[in-house]
């Protein structure tokens, strides 16, 4: 979660990142931060 400190992602966010990370890159929500961190293409965000 270090990596993305400098991101406005609360502690939820950041976690969701996170375990996406870990297992299998994917996730819903329609919240622009995850969009973000998307674009660094470690997670897919859904729609």
């Amino acid at each position: 979660m270090a990596r993305y400190r400098d991101l406005p992602l609360g502690f939820a966010d950041a976690a969701v990142v996170a375990m996406a990370e870990r297992n299998g890159g994917l996730v819903l929500s329609l919240d622009r931060h995850f969009h973000m961190v998307a674009q660094e293409g470690t997670i897919r965000v859904l729609p």
